[in-house]
């Protein structure tokens, strides 16, 4: 809740705040009224866990009902936003507080819409069904949400005003598209400092992922697999540092050549993303033994061992079509494709040649620019987390020697198991 509307915490690539997304009028002593702005102290925001607290900084467009309040930090989880992967007709869900809830202590209500019309900085969304105007205040400044193909709730705009006479069903509600807070974000500075992207914080540095990588599900003794998961955590911290590119810096470089063609640019905030690389670069350093994770080494490393990265909650065997059109270029011969997604896979590689030898059948895929980019080389073809089971879980006894664990020793049995793996 934003004093008497709503709201939206997303994540700012930073350690020091975060965001709250929403119309600029809910900051305002009257809302019909600029000139009335408050000051950051008087603006009472609530949490979906009835902590209050107040903004630092307002922010706002300078055309448009939108805001950014700059809040203090907390750890938020990243939610998907686009500015494009929709279309008239989708069907979407309004998320806030309305006052009539507020009355009983209840929380934030969703309300079913359809979009309408799309333009350059706003959506006109339909209500479903019309709804009574005193049900929906409150709502300003709220969420509006769409389903992914993945199931995956999208963060699409924010709402700002009904329309229609206060006597009549509401129909219609006018929703500012994700673009225009990006802009104010893009437009604005906080203590002489350009104001950070709305991405979680760690985007900044691999360290911040580390703790989370290598799960390790397939091991059965805790104790060999707290040892292991420390193993691999010291390569971690003692190599991506002094030089090494962040998650950020990365996702600027490369972009949607990360993913597998089709799956759409916001899946680059994907936590299981950014932890596959984590994963990438140690199995990498352990391989290669770089003298430093930089620039240089992460160029290389893409033309011997690739990284694709699908959000669909689906076996990685249903993506053929889409790993066949995925970017391959500047792969070196008998280079690794590793593919990654949400679930973990049946088969643990795939014979990329006779992926493109049945696509290119007779009632395949039609030849396109994606297609053309596909390698007429020898490439290994394997699911990232099927290749860590085979090395480690399966191989769980060979990490867990009846004396002293001998980090030496151990490392280089799991330097072995990775080559073997990769040799077949």
């Amino acid at each position: 809740m934003v004093r008497g509307g709503s709201g939206v915490a997303v994540p700012a690539m930073s350690k020091g705040y975060a965001y709250v997304l929403t119309a600029f009028h809910n900051v305002l002593r009257d809302p019909e009224d600029p000139s009335t702005e408050l000051e950051p102290a008087q603006v009472d925001i609530t949490d979906l866990n009835g902590f209050t607290y107040q903004p630092i900084k307002i922010f706002k467009s300078n055309s448009k009902d939108g805001a950014v309040l700059l809040v203090p930090y907390a750890e938020i989880e990243p939610i998907l936003i686009t500015d494009c992967e929709y279309q008239v007709r989708d069907n979407v869900w309004f998320a806030g507080y309305p006052q009539t809830r507020r009355a009983l202590g209840e929380k934030y209500k969703l309300t079913p819409g359809q979009i309408q019309e799309i333009s350059a900085d706003e959506l006109a969304v339909s209500t479903s069904p019309p709804a009574p105007k005193k049900d929906m205040l409150g709502f300003s400044g709220g969420g509006v949400y769409c389903e992914s193909s993945s199931g995956k709730c999208i963060l699409v705009g924010i709402e700002y005003r009904m329309e229609g006479p206060e006597d009549e069903l509401q129909r219609w509600v006018q929703c500012l598209r994700m673009n225009v807070f990006e802009n104010i974000i893009q437009e604005s500075s906080y203590q002489g400092a350009a104001l950070a992207p709305i991405l979680p914080a760690y985007f900044l540095d691999f360290l911040d992922l580390v703790q989370f990588s290598f799960p390790l599900d397939g091991f059965s003794c805790a104790t060999t697999k707290r040892r292991m998961r420390n193993l691999l955590w010291d390569v971690a911290r003692n190599k991506l540092v002094n030089g090494c590119p962040s998650p950020y810096a990365i996702k600027e470089r490369f972009g949607e050549l990360l993913l597998l063609a089709g799956d759409p640019t916001c899946r680059l905030i994907d936590k299981k993303l950014w932890l596959s690389w984590v994963e990438l670069l140690v199995i990498s350093i352990l391989l290669d033994d770089p003298q430093k994770v930089d620039d240089a080494y992460i160029e290389d490393l893409r033309m011997r061992r690739r990284l694709l990265y699908s959000g669909a909650s689906v076996d990685w065997t249903e993506l053929i079509e889409s790993i066949a059109r995925s970017n391959f270029a500047g792969l070196n011969d008998n280079a690794i494709v590793l593919v990654t997604n949400a679930v973990f896979p049946k088969r643990r590689r795939l014979n990329l040649s006779k992926i493109i030898s049945d696509i290119g059948q007779a009632g395949g895929l039609e030849m396109d620019i994606g297609f053309a980019a596909l390698p007429k080389k020898e490439i290994k073809l394997m699911h990232l987390d099927a290749l860590h089971n085979e090395c480690l879980a399966e191989k769980e006894d060979i990490y867990a020697p009846p004396n002293q664990f001998d980090k030496g020793i151990i490392t280089n049995r799991l330097v072995e198991a990775y080559r073997e793996a990769i040799a077949r």
